[in-house]
């Protein structure tokens, strides 16, 4: 933790010294450099959260946008944690990747047992409708299925989860059309 962050600080002041910094380097290479963190600790350790500020053009929610920590009970939204971020991004002019909207590591159990049981997609057309159009103006970059894909298992690659148990391959794709009628503007 703060030995990682105290030598991760003092790497990012010597690059910035020589080289301007790594969210500079990357756009000269066509390219955008991010943070993934939560913003309780960027709030806690002022040195990590300058480093980030000074480093980066996005960040991203570590924990604070998943299906588990928004939605906890069906219909009960808990956005507090995310606005905080959110806020944080805004005001100090950082772009927001949305990270991440389906991860089989993060479905409340409510929904685990509604998808399953009846195979009914509405708990994520619900949970998409709540999330996306509420930041949208902010992120401008989703990833909409996060690690649909694990190796030594199955034959088609697909990773075993309550998604594909209950949608099949097709739910990757349905997950996408979903999103991009909730941000037809959004990468």
């Amino acid at each position: 933790g703060a030995v990682a962050a105290g030598a991760a600080l003092a790497c990012t002041r010597a690059f910035a010294a020589n080289r301007g910094t790594l969210g500079a380097a990357a756009a000269r290479a066509g390219r955008f450099f991010g943070c993934a963190g939560q913003i309780d600790q960027w709030n806690a350790e002022e040195d990590l959260r300058d480093a980030v500020l000074a480093e980066t053009d996005y960040l991203v929610p570590e924990v604070e946008l998943k299906w588990a920590a928004i939605e906890p009970n069906r219909g009960q939204f808990a956005f507090k944690s995310l606005d905080g971020f959110m806020n944080f991004a805004r005001r100090n002019r950082k772009k927001v990747r949305g990270h991440t909207l389906l991860w089989h590591d993060s479905v409340p159990p409510w929904a685990q047992a509604q998808v399953r049981g009846n195979r009914d997609w509405s708990a994520i057309e619900e949970y998409f409708a709540a999330v996306i159009p509420r930041y949208g103006a902010l992120i401008d970059q989703w990833d909409v299925v996060n690690e649909p894909i694990e190796t030594g298992g199955r034959m088609d690659g697909l990773r075993e989860n309550v998604f594909l148990e209950a949608f099949g391959p097709e739910y990757i794709d349905r997950a996408f059309v979903q999103a991009r009628q909730f941000a037809p503007t959004a990468k």
